[in-house]
């Protein structure tokens, strides 16, 4: 597995595999309408103008990604994806050192995500501290996830 910087050709693969993970991988804790505004949410305009700041690295595994994650300029783990065939194979992992290794580099003494019910348990165990549970709203449409963070 190779992790690198984010490139613009990296776009469309990127916004394939958020579609997928989230449609495939959150149906245990969101349902069909949650899944389908969010899946949705992704709007190719929108996050190009999003990847030109900040960090974006995505992890390789023979030459498709298979998980990707940004940091922004504000110092927030504002993504972290990891393709649904390769759940809990250090991909996601991969991607989350080498942003909190960013952010350090940065000299940032701690790292803020909003993460949704299934990825808690992930950043648990990687000594991110739960603040509070929220009711996020997108298009209309209510989410449960954890506002987190973890100090360096």
């Amino acid at each position: 597995m190779e992790v690198r910087k984010y490139i613009p050709e990296d776009l469309e693969n990127i916004v394939r595999l958020f579609r997928n993970t989230v449609q495939s991988v959150n149906r245990q804790h969101y349902s069909a309408e949650q899944i389908a505004v969010w899946s949705d949410s992704a709007i190719l305009v929108e996050w190009e103008k999003r990847f030109r700041t900040g960090t974006t690295v995505v992890a390789l595994w023979d030459d498709r990604i298979i998980a990707f994650g940004r940091l922004s300029e504000t110092g927030w783990l504002d993504l972290l994806y990891t393709d649904r065939e390769f759940q809990n194979k250090g991909a996601g992992s991969a991607i989350l050192q080498r942003l909190e290794a960013e952010a350090k580099t940065q000299g940032r003494a701690e790292l803020w995500t909003e993460a949704s019910i299934n990825a808690k348990p992930f950043f648990l165990s990687r000594g991110y501290k739960v603040v509070r549970e929220q009711e996020k709203v997108l298009s209309g449409i209510g989410f449960t996830n954890y506002l987190m963070y973890k100090r360096f």
